[in-house]
């Protein structure tokens, strides 16, 4: 058994990290910029987030990957015209994007291999495929995944979820399914939804299901998700909220739900079953600090 599944199945709750693309954004990252892109041209500060959140007590890592293959970066490759000249400018030998892409989840699983002492929990991420994908495009990602502790498909939907596409290929470590929601859905169909997403993980073979972001989805709609969950599955079950929708202020985007509401509303998902905590879009260091206060209690308490 990994030593994800026995910290899952070990009756304590595990910390996860925080976002790291609204990070990215306080540090200098571009609108429209993907984030994957800095694993190689700004490596510096990809580690300096990872070890802001292990700073704040996450035990459990995520891969600056999320939309790191080739259908996603074509687009915005081909949208800025980043020709061979543009890589062998700004990323040293890498000569093109498929080569690009190797770089890049080399690189992002370095990045969170720098620490000292314990290793974090190493989440490879993979985001929801919207575009054609091949294997061939595929097989070089997983060779790389395969050198962390599990793969996290995640912000998945029903309509785009991919979880067969690499669960079926003998990847030869834990896959978890985390699935986004939209507060505009009645609460009654929303649990629903949940339900057919915890019959999916069911029937694709999950490690662990998962809600994270969703638009307008606060505490208590997760709540309800993982209440949903819980009908349907036996698996570990893990959340990652955002910190609310954001406004853009002279400062640039602000997110409205501090570090101390969402923990003040941690407790009762604890109660529901919840094994693990993370965060998403525009959660910080503060947010996961604020986490590991109410987790150690919880804990502390088991």
């Amino acid at each position: 058994m990994s030593r994800l599944l026995q910290a899952l199945h070990s009756g304590r709750v595990l910390l996860m990290d925080g976002a790291m693309g609204t990070e990215l954004q306080r540090r200098g990252l571009k609108e429209g910029e993907p984030p994957e892109l800095w694993n190689l041209t700004h490596p510096d500060e990809v580690r300096a987030v990872h070890r802001a959140y292990v700073d704040a007590g996450a035990e459990v890592l995520v891969t600056n990957t999320f939309q790191a293959y080739q259908g996603a970066l074509s687009h915005y490759w081909a949208e800025h015209r980043l020709d061979d000249g543009f890589a062998m400018d700004r990323l040293g030998t890498v000569r093109g994007l498929r080569e690009c892409l190797d770089e890049i989840w080399q690189a992002a699983t370095t990045h969170v291999r720098l620490f000292h002492g314990r290793q974090p929990i190493l989440l490879a991420s993979l985001g929801p495929i919207r575009w054609r994908i091949s294997m061939r495009q595929i097989r070089p990602m997983l060779e790389v995944y395969r050198a962390t502790d599990a793969l996290l498909l995640e912000t998945q939907t029903l309509a785009h979820a991919n979880g067969c596409l690499l669960v079926d290929h003998n990847l030869g470590l834990p896959v978890l399914f985390s699935f986004t929601y939209d507060k505009s859905s009645p609460p009654t169909e929303m649990a629903l939804m949940a339900k057919k997403c915890a019959a999916l993980a069911n029937r694709d073979g999950a490690a662990a299901l998962g809600a994270n972001c969703g638009k307008e989805i606060d505490m208590e709609d997760l709540l309800q998700i993982v209440g949903a969950y819980r009908q349907k599955t036996d698996l570990p079950i893990f959340i990652r909220p955002n910190a609310g929708t954001p406004t853009r202020t002279a400062k640039g985007w602000e997110y409205p739900r501090s570090p101390e509401h969402m923990a003040d509303k941690l407790w009762p998902l604890l109660e529901a079953g919840v094994t693990m905590v993370g965060g998403c879009c525009g959660t910080t260091p503060a947010h996961i600090a604020a986490f590991r206060r109410v987790i150690d209690e919880w804990n502390a308490r088991k």
